[in-house]
């Protein structure tokens, strides 16, 4: 569950230092994609751990974590936990839902962050994971690089690596692509 929380808070903090109207028009299409998309697959990577993560909007996300020994589902505030093997229906997590929620809305509230406060700076062409992106270094007064952000050929964010100590990359694909979510089948 940390390395799902460490995935919002990075990917909340992160994107959350833009300032839409100070971006540079690319980055700004980007973030507003991101709000947009209807579904996508992420790949967190940090501290030895990834947790692979497919969402479709406006409120399904199958989590799996440890290799595949952790699973988890979330629709509509039903969440599904499958550890050794074995389904079982968690009572009322409200919580999972806000996890897919709370930290767009911190995102939409971010954007509108002061101008002075943003700093960006663009990193060129650069080639990540073998694929061609534009990267740019985003930050604040205090920490002008805290993040970077990789858009792709597509507009899209591709890639955004976390500066701070504890690292972590969360790497964002097949934005918009069918996305089956359903519940599991044998539940208890």
């Amino acid at each position: 569950m940390r390395s799902i929380l460490a995935f919002f808070t990075l990917f909340a903090l992160s994107t959350g230092l833009a300032a839409a109207d100070t971006l540079p028009p690319p980055l700004a299409a980007a973030f507003a994609g991101f709000l947009d998309a209807k579904s996508f697959h992420a790949t967190m990577q940090s501290t030895g751990q990834t947790v692979e993560l497919d969402v479709v909007r406006p409120d399904k996300m199958h989590i799996v974590a440890a290799g595949g020994s952790v699973e988890m589902i979330s629709i509509s505030g039903n969440t599904y936990v499958k550890r050794g093997g074995s389904w079982m229906t968690m009572p009322a997590i409200g919580a999972m839902a806000n996890l897919l929620t709370a930290p767009l809305s911190q995102l939409r509230t971010y954007t509108s962050a002061p101008k002075d406060d943003l700093r960006v700076s663009d990193l060129g062409n650069v080639i990540v994971n073998g694929v061609p992106t534009h990267g740019y270094a985003v930050g604040d007064v205090d920490h002008p690089k805290n993040a970077n952000i990789y858009v792709g050929s597509d507009g899209m964010i591709y890639q955004m690596t976390s500066n701070a100590s504890h690292g972590g990359s969360i790497t964002i694909t097949k934005y918009n692509s069918p996305i089956t979510i359903a519940a599991p089948v044998h539940e208890r």
